[in-house]
């Protein structure tokens, strides 16, 4: 396994660097020079210019700056589109974006908001705490496809823009949430023009649409609006992705190849200084490559500027190639994310899920070799974890350990469940209701990750030995297959952060079926840590909460956390203020800087 601790000091790897000198490469361009000059920045002469070439290993599912979910719509929409709170990279701290820090009252409970006065969407018109209520109500109405999004607004009373100014307005909370001081940094602020032109969510507030049984959620207008606002259109078409206030557009998509992003005419936040506002990169394409082989040639070819999603494979065989170590920087840290095996624990008609019986789930985890998989598919690039929570945060139940790969524990569960191979042809049965079913379910993962079709088929190999039949089945994306419940068991990721840890989304009984608890999973002691977790004031209290919690969700196991991999990188050197920071994206593309 990786060599790394569980605190929040990265893990770096570097290429040996190659400063001051001058190569010809053999794909026969010219030579590029990297040198030091007297104020300690690189300076480059060379063939490439300005722009920056991102890889990502997977097309973003869908850009709508709401209803999206997997994780490289971030790395686009946080250039196009603005919260009114950011998050700085290098500390976490939240900083202004489109809004000041708000003003927090003496009890917590109101915190009111002053949008820049120069704040602007495209066209020059203000932004103003209308497009705040705006989207408030957007993520609140039960129509929406931002059930992700819409648990944060559970504390949330009202909102009130402020009469004699329209940039301020005042969010009011009923009591105290972990998250109320966040919800700035949650959601991507929207020009209600752009999405409500009829301003159909104007004839409603935002406490009539929180309330699921309200007239505003019943009204037909409404249900109108937001069939109009799920539209693929907001989603995928470029033309209707232009609304944001951030400093880039989206100039182009051609689908499965290249996103290409161009600065923002305009912009409002030309000039105000910091990296967030930064312009200073002509263009930024991202160009979408899965194939192993294919991303190292490119980057050999120097065709890439910048990777964060190396698969391992990728990255341990870049790091032996001395034309890719001339002209970049490798390097590897903790990731915000935790792999996981999930089941699905719904009834399908009368037939109970075979995962509703614990023992055949902790059967299931006993025969898993992790440790394999983190060092022959991920190259050691991994950590095993106990918990969805990930390890270097404060919220991580650090008394727990693993669960190890234990044939025979596994073995035994499935016996003392009834499961045993009683015609000899290798996979476990038992008579359900009269009649003999097979130990067996289908295994849905996407290929476009990291090392996880071997994974995958490492995991088939180890539960046939137990006498599980897991077959295989790829699909474009886990996070669609979740939210239709159409899975068996799914082998998946999760991404956190770095914020304190609400667990309600992933497994509250409450959230199933429409929710975000994927797996049906209920258990009334989690439901009330969960609920008493979300509102503590006291931290020593609520550690004590969540520790109990994941201790629960480890024996009960409607998931299986199986490692937090790495994130890996490749950066040209010819930018000179390349740097890899622990929070957000990690890198701002935006001001990459070349010095010639």
């Amino acid at each position: 396994m990786m060599r790394s601790g569980t605190s929040r000091n990265w893990l770096w790897i570097l290429t040996a660097a190659v400063l001051g000198l001058s190569a010809c490469r053999d794909s026969g361009q010219p030579d590029a020079v990297y040198r030091t000059e007297s104020d300690g920045k690189v300076h480059y002469s060379g063939p490439l210019g300005d722009e920056v070439r991102v890889h990502l290993s997977g097309e973003p599912v869908s850009l709508h700056p709401l209803n999206s979910r997997d994780a490289a719509r971030g790395f686009v929409l946080d250039l196009c589109y603005q919260h009114l709170l950011g998050q700085d990279q290098e500390t976490g701290a939240l900083i202004p974006e489109l809004s000041g820090l708000p003003e927090i009252s003496a009890d917590r409970l109101r915190h009111t908001y002053r949008i820049d006065a120069r704040a602007a969407w495209p066209d020059g018109a203000p932004v103003t705490a209308s497009d705040v209520v705006f989207t408030l109500k957007a993520v609140a109405c039960k129509h929406t496809d931002c059930s992700h999004v819409r648990s944060f607004l559970e504390y949330v009373q009202d909102v009130y823009p402020d009469p004699a100014d329209p940039k301020a307005f005042t969010i009011a909370f009923t009591q105290h949430y972990i998250h109320n001081a966040h919800l700035g940094l949650i959601m991507y602020i929207l020009d209600r023009r752009a999405y409500d032109s009829a301003a159909v969510l104007d004839a409603w507030t935002l406490p009539q649409l929180l309330d699921e049984r309200s007239a505003a959620n019943a009204s037909p207008a409404v249900q109108a609006w937001a069939e109009g606002f799920n539209d693929v259109k907001y989603a995928r078409d470029p033309a209707f992705l232009r609304s944001g206030s951030g400093p880039y557009l989206l100039e182009s998509w051609t689908p499965k190849e290249m996103l290409v992003l161009k600065p923002r005419p305009s912009y409002w936040g030309k000039g105000l200084g910091g990296p967030a506002h930064s312009q200073r990169v002509p263009e930024i394409r991202f160009r979408i490559m899965s194939d192993d082989q294919a991303v190292q040639v490119a980057f050999g070819q120097q065709e890439f500027d910048v990777s964060m999603q190396l698969s391992a494979l990728s990255y341990e065989n870049m790091r032996t190639d001395s034309s890719i170590d001339l002209h970049y920087t490798l390097l590897s840290r903790p990731r915000e994310t935790a792999v996981v095996l999930a089941m699905n624990l719904a009834s399908r008609g009368a037939q109970a899920s075979i995962f509703s019986d614990p023992r055949v789930r902790k059967a299931v985890a006993l025969a898993l070799p992790v440790d394999q998989m983190i060092e022959s598919d991920l190259q050691g690039h991994g950590v095993r974890t106990a918990s969805i929570i990930m390890r270097d945060n404060a919220d991580y139940n650090q008394a727990l350990k693993p669960l190890p790969y234990d044939p025979a524990a596994s073995a035994a569960l499935l016996d003392a469940a009834g499961w045993t191979d009683s015609n000899a042809d290798g996979i476990r049965d038992r008579v359900i209701r009269g009649t003999s079913v097979p130990l067996s379910f289908t295994m849905m993962f996407s290929p476009r990750g990291q090392g996880v079709t071997e994974m995958a088929d490492r995991i088939r190999n180890s539960l046939a030995e137990a006498g599980i039949q897991c077959e295989l089945q790829q699909v474009p994306s886990t996070a669609t297959v979740l939210q239709e419940h159409t899975f068996e068991v799914i082998l998946t990721n999760f991404t956190g952060s770095s914020l304190p840890y609400d667990l309600k989304q992933l497994f509250h009984s409450s959230e199933w079926p429409k929710g975000n608890n994927f797996f049906a999973y209920a258990n009334p002691k989690v439901d009330s840590l969960i609920m008493r977790s979300r509102v503590d004031t006291d931290p020593v209290l609520r550690k004590a909460r969540l520790d109990e919690l994941q201790a629960i969700l480890l024996e009960d196991l409607p998931l299986v956390p199986l490692f937090n991999p790495t994130r890996r990188f490749a950066l040209h050197r010819r930018y000179h203020n390349a740097t890899v920071r622990p929070h957000g994206n990690y890198l701002y593309l935006n001001d990459l800087e070349v010095l010639r």
